[in-house]
């Protein structure tokens, strides 16, 4: 299951990037910006909530 994350964020790397560099209107680096860090931690924790059977992501639970 690790695995299969890992493969996955490794797949979606580009689009990851893609979008935080957009969001903070600059080139990033993912050696030195911590707004990449952020960014995979975000869509690491999306698929965490990611409900397959209802095809949604539900809210993080406390």
């Amino acid at each position: 299951m690790l695995q299969d994350r890992d493969k996955l964020i490794e797949q979606n790397k580009d689009f990851i990037y893609k979008i935080a560099s957009s969001i903070c209107k600059r080139r990033l680096s993912w050696e030195n910006d911590d707004e990449l860090s952020i960014a995979l931690i975000a869509f690491n924790k999306s698929i965490e909530t990611y409900d397959k059977k209802r095809a949604i992501f539900s809210p993080m639970q406390k």
